[in-house]
């Protein structure tokens, strides 16, 4: 029996298709008589002609159809010998002179996949024996073609290990059973910084420093055992430096080990950072909102950028300072900086040009000493603290962001970091680039293969774009976490049966990717179904080289949720530096307006004039009140708290509730028998029932009820007492809900949107927590937290409002910076019988005091003023006057002034605005010992 030769099955098995066919051809060719040969493969009715010998060979690499050659007398699977005494086919032969013609089909995989033709131009070729001789050699060459097309379509498959091996992003490295690497791709090499020729071979001991191996031995044994092995330990890098890693092992098939490593240094630095940014994510995200809506052209979005910049830094000016050969000029500017727009100034002898020699951001606390700022310019422009920041473009520093400061130190890192940023918007303004960065390059030519791809972290689908359906081909075990969904469930189903909500436009965007071969950065797609609740996923994807395509995504839900959380902090910090920044000068200007006219009130004898003056008076009391609502939800007021009985303060509001709610409205209350005490400002506790029962009365237009309950509850292992007001109003959506704390958020028509945030500002503040039950149709529920205080309850303020002012006959030094507050202050304490000293700061009143030779009885003294502060002034007097009291005065707010240290026990402290009555009492308590000296 004829078989084939020792070298074409060495053929086959390497997998050299045309090898194989070349070495049967030649075989065909010793048949006796044979004087022509032929192999042509059969696909879609066609006969390509792969290998010809002797007379065939000019048909060799010619295609005919298939109907059109002899070989259609065999593909029913039979071999079949033509003559031309037995019929006119031989007359069909393709090459001239044929007598005799064997032909046999090629059989693999129960198909016909090709033809084996011998030819002869004797009659008496193939005879009985000669075509069991081809019919053996068919069958041969049939299961050696198989072969040959199977090694192929292995060493293929290898291929596309090897390459999705080499690029996967996850550092990867294979070790043998004696823990000997033994394969490693280049992100391991980048990660341990060792080429992959030297990975392969190293022992894994070498990987870790001696110290570490003895505190946390390899844990082999246990891997062996288990077959998976996840955690996070040091590894050595080859210069030494040691990083975290998290890594996750597999035992392969013969013992090897499949691990991959990921380092964790920058992911736990990332998050740091995302922590660190709660002061400022929100405001730079809003103003790339509001700038992005604004169809202005480059110059318009320079200058807006810059006022805002000036404004989040809380700085008294801005300016964007291009580069133009050693100069640096103001081509955009506000506050300060408005008035130099064009000024030229020389870089090298700037911040500016120190800030592009380092590409960093640049601060000077105080430019007249600073050797590295221009002094002199400083100087004429009115700066004294400055923060350069880089503005890039095409990969270099070209110009700075400048924030400009009156007073030395008035920045501090916050602001620097703002500065960096708002630069690096204005970056990309310019630049004209898209405003989200690429996250880092995705894996290309990604290929199906379980061992690898199972161990990725990321989420990876990889579909088959064919028929343009996006049929699901593979998955990894990590899509099951991130979607919920088996993979098994969905396996082979088309993409939109998959995901039945995805947005249309995604899955064109898919398709275009197969198309084109571009890479897609989705960025974050929220997406939500009867299977998959409301997430938001991180998607990227990109095309394989068998025309497939990959898609990779994170379920990035949280991070969305803590982003959300950055943004509710931030508005609030925003809001609280606006109302902190406004509330002295208001404060100020109160005291001047309220007291000026009580003066008016008390000398008028016009009965008309008094009653402008009574008016004049209410309008600045509401104004404080409105301070201190904008203070109050900012958690920026001065508290004064008490132990307290929520229950009293209750049952005392009784009266006043009734009526603020209406007749319409029943009032329940609902009070906690041995109710734990609190500690918080009663005036404050007081707002809170008052906003929150005026919000339920406007929610039942139509009447209702409104119940107030206390209680002590224990919320982990922690003490609280509970205030809860419940309405039967119409309730609230989900949206509402959320929003509904937000500062000037309102669903009513002429609402200020203050009342709620009061509330939110005030119950923080007090250290406290409140959330919200509501649903559309079924009410509101609010639940305030308090922390419970086991100390006896002060006994209640008595009401002074009617006590007459208190008289005297002591020397008072004043010292205050805003002339009309101590003019007020200087005359309603004259008129009190008290002689007063005035300064309007710290050098000119110990100058003063210096000159005056009698007895000094007390010192009156703004906390915040320029140059020496009220403490400080303090200390001068009583180091001049020892034993002289002292009482602090300031509009500024609790944030303010209390790291001034005026909040302690024994220093009397008087908030503005103040009535002249109250000022005279403060007085009087003060001189008559009520309040510790400052010594």
């Amino acid at each position: 029996m004829t078989t084939l030769r020792p070298e074409l099955e060495v053929a086959a098995l390497s997998g050299e298709v045309d090898a194989v066919m070349r070495g049967i051809v030649e075989r065909l060719m010793l048949l006796p008589h044979a004087d022509g040969a032929s192999i042509s493969t059969v696909e879609d009715g066609f006969a390509y002609f792969r290998v010809c010998a002797g007379e065939d060979l000019p048909l060799q690499g010619r295609t005919f159809p298939l109907e059109e050659t002899l070989g259609a007398v065999c593909v029913n699977g039979e071999l079949a010998v033509l003559r031309k005494t037995t019929g006119p086919e031989v007359d069909r032969c393709l090459t001239p002179g044929a007598a005799s013609i064997a032909l046999a089909p090629l059989e693999w995989d129960g198909q016909v996949r090709g033809v084996l033709g011998v030819r002869s131009s004797s009659l008496d070729a193939f005879d009985e024996m000669g075509v069991e001789e081809v019919r053996t050699l068919t069958a041969g060459a049939s299961i050696a073609l198989r072969n040959a097309e199977l090694i192929a379509k292995l060493a293929a498959s290898e291929h596309r290990y090897r390459e999705l091996h080499d690029r996967a992003a996850d550092a990867i490295l294979v070790f043998d059973a004696t823990s000997v690497i033994v394969d490693a791709n280049e992100a391991a090499a980048n990660l341990l910084l060792r080429p992959v020729e030297e990975l392969r071979g190293l022992p894994a001991h070498e990987l870790f420093t001696a110290v570490e191996l003895a505190a946390a031995p390899l844990r082999t044994d246990e891997l062996m055992r288990t077959g998976e092995l996840r955690s996070e330990r040091p590894f050595l890098r080859k210069d030494g430096t040691e990083i975290m890693v998290e890594y996750s092992c597999r035992v392969l098939e013969g013992g090897r080990v499949h691990t991959s490593l990921r380092d964790v240094t920058q992911r736990r630095r990332n998050e740091d950072r995302l922590r660190t940014s709660l002061g400022r994510l929100h405001a730079i995200v809003q103003t790339q909102q509001q700038i992005a809506a604004l169809e202005l052209d480059p110059d318009a979005l320079t200058s807006t950028i810059v006022l805002r910049a000036q404004r989040l830094c809380g700085a008294d000016g801005a300016a964007v300072q291009w580069f133009e050969g050693h100069e640096s000029v103001y081509h955009h500017g506000s506050g300060i900086a408005a008035g130099h727009i064009g000024l030229r100034l020389d870089r090298s002898a700037s911040l500016a040009g120190l800030t592009a020699l380092s590409d960093e951001a640049v601060y000077s606390s105080d430019t007249s000493i600073d050797p590295r700022a221009d002094a002199d310019v400083c100087a004429r422009l009115g700066i004294r603290s400055l923060i350069c920041a880089p503005l890039h473009r095409d990969g270099g520093v070209v110009g700075v962001l400048s924030i400009l400061g009156r007073e030395p130190h008035a920045f501090d890192e916050l602001a620097v970091e703002t500065a960096r940023l708002m630069a690096e918007f204005i970056g990309a303004v310019m630049r004209n680039t898209n405003e989200l960065q690429e996250r880092g390059a995705l894996l290309e030519q990604l290929q199906l293969q379980d061992q690898v791809v199972e161990h990725m972290q990321t989420a990876l689908y990889v579909f088959a774009a064919g028929d343009r359906s996006l049929r699901l081909r593979f998955a990894n075990q990590a899509t099951e976490a991130a979607t919920g969904l088996p993979v098994a469930d969905v396996m082979g189903r088309p993409l939109t049966e998959i995901f039945p909500n995805v947005p249309p436009a995604l899955i064109d965007r898919l398709l275009r990717v197969v198309e084109t071969g571009e890479v897609l950065d989705a960025g974050q797609i929220e997406y939500a179904d009867d299977r998959i609740g409301p997430s938001i996923f991180s998607v990227k994807a990109f095309r394989l080289h068998d025309d497939g395509v990959a898609v990779t995504f994170d379920n990035v839900t949280d991070v969305a949720r803590i982003e959300g959380q950055l943004r509710q902090a931030q508005k609030m910090e925003a809001v609280g530096r606006l109302a902190g920044g406004i509330a002295h000068d208001f404060n100020n200007l109160l005291t001047a307006i309220s007291g000026y006219s009580e003066f008016l009130i008390g000398g008028a004898p016009d009965p008309k004039l008094r009653r402008y003056a009574e008016e004049i008076k209410r309008a600045s009391d509401r104004a404080a009140a409105l301070t201190g609502q904008l203070l109050a939800f900012s958690r920026r007021q001065v508290l004064q708290p008490r132990i307290l009985d929520l229950n009293a303060t209750v049952g005392d509001m009784d009266m006043m509730l009734r009526r603020l709610i209406g007749e319409d409205v029943e009032l329940v209350t609902m009070l906690g028998s041995e109710l734990a005490p609190v500690r918080a400002d009663p005036t404050q506790i007081e707002q809170v029932i008052i906003n929150l029962a005026v919000n339920a009365r406007d929610a039942m237009p139509h009447g209702g009820s409104v119940t107030i309950e206390t209680a002590n509850v224990v919320d982990d292992d922690v003490a609280f007492v509970e205030l809860r007001l419940t309405d039967t109003g119409v309730g609230m959506t989900e949206s509402e809900r959320r929003q509904l704390f937000d500062p000037f958020f309102t669903t009513k028509e002429g609402g200020t949107g203050l009342g709620l945030a009061t509330v939110y500002g005030i119950v923080e503040q007090s250290g406290g927590t409140i959330e919200v039950e509501s649903a559309p149709g079924l009410g509101s529920s609010f639940r305030v937290l308090l922390p419970a205080e086991w100390a006896p309850i002060d006994a209640p303020e008595s009401d002074t409002s009617r006590l007459a002012p208190a008289v005297g006959e002591e020397t008072v030094l004043l010292v205050e910076d805003e002339l009309v507050v101590r003019r007020l202050i200087a005359e309603i304490l004259e008129s009190n019988g008290y002689t007063v000293l005035q300064a309007g700061d710290g050098p000119s009143a110990l100058e003063l005091l210096r000159r005056h030779t009698g007895p000094l009885g007390l010192l009156v003294t703004d906390v915040v003023m320029p140059g020496m502060s009220g403490p400080d002034v303090a200390g001068a007097v009583a180091a001049m006057r020892p034993g002289t009291q002292v009482l602090y005065i300031s509009g500024y707010t609790d944030s303010s002034v209390g790291q001034h240290g005026v909040f302690e026990p024994g220093i009397a402290f008087l908030q503005k605005p103040f009535a002249a009555d109250v000022l005279t009492r403060k007085v009087r308590e003060v001189l008559d010992g009520a309040i510790v000296p400052v010594d």
